[in-house]
Order: structure tokens, then sequence, then C-alpha cells
């Protein structure tokens, strides 16, 4: 008897989770590419596709945060755009506040699906570029050091 339970136990389980199944974050583009560093914008556009077991499943609302560290800390929260009810998932455009050139950011997108279950990705990451030439001011160029006559020898020392 008490195997008989379990089994139907396991059979209601695994049913369950099959019927209220969620969609799923598969992937996370920013700018169109996968963590991407060296953005040349700071306003950049995320996207994301989803997956689901069952059909008829899709998003209803969505809501970005970016973060300037990967702990996700309240503290270091750059950009909370809230529940926004729409489906898209296709070049939202980052509207917090402004970014920082030369610097790492850390996103986190939520998705709510039509049976209202709440998915969430892995921590994705962007790294904004050098947009202004006063960011270059302490750059210099990589160039050929030009040695004195004296130290160059044109004969091989073999």
């Amino acid at each position: 008897m008490l195997y008989i339970r379990i089994i139907l136990l396991f059979v209601f389980t695994s049913l369950s989770a099959i019927l209220i199944a969620q969609v799923r974050i598969k992937e996370v583009l920013i700018e169109g590419r996968e963590n991407p560093l060296g953005l040349n914008t700071l306003e950049p556009t995320f996207s994301w596709k989803l997956e689901s077991e069952k059909n008829n499943v899709s998003q209803i609302a969505y809501r970005i945060r970016v973060y300037e560290d990967q702990k996700f800390n309240r503290e270091n929260l750059k950009w909370d755009s809230k529940w926004v009810n729409s489906s898209k998932s296709l070049f939202v455009k980052y509207a917090g506040s402004s970014l920082i050139a030369a610097k790492s950011y850390y996103v986190e997108i939520q998705v709510r699906d039509s049976n209202r279950k709440v998915s969430k990705n892995n921590s994705s990451r962007f790294h904004t570029g050098l947009l202004d030439p006063s960011d270059w001011s302490n750059a210099k160029w990589i160039t050929l050091e030009k040695l004195p006559d004296s130290l160059i020898n044109p004969l091989p020392l073999s």
C-alpha cells in the first residue's frame, strides 16, 4: 500500500509540474550580443528569447534591472524598469540614470507568463566602451621603441 501511495504521489507531482510549466528565458542579448564588451552606447537595448515545454504559454509582462555589481545589491541598482505589462522582448531600451564609460554592469531580466508564473534569467553583463575623447586622456599609443644606432647589431650573434 505504501508503494502505491509513493508511485501515485510521484505521478501527480510530475503531471502538475508539466501542467504549470513556465516560460524560461533562454538567451539574453544586449545590443544584439551576448555579454558584450566595449558597447558604443550608453543606452543599450535588451532582447531575450523564451521557451516553454507547454503550448500557448506567452509572456505578459517583463522587468529589467541593471546593477553596478554582480551581487545584485539594492544599493547598487542603477535601473529598475518595474513591471511592464507587455509581450515585448526585443530591443527594450535602457531608460535609467546615466551609465559611465569603461564600466561593467550586470542585468537581471524577469518575465511573467500567461499562467502568472515568474521566471528570471541567470546573470547577464555588459561593459561600456570609451565613447568620448576625454575617456582616452590617459591612454598612450603602443609604438616601436627607437633604439640608438650604437645598440643595434646588424649581424646575427649565432
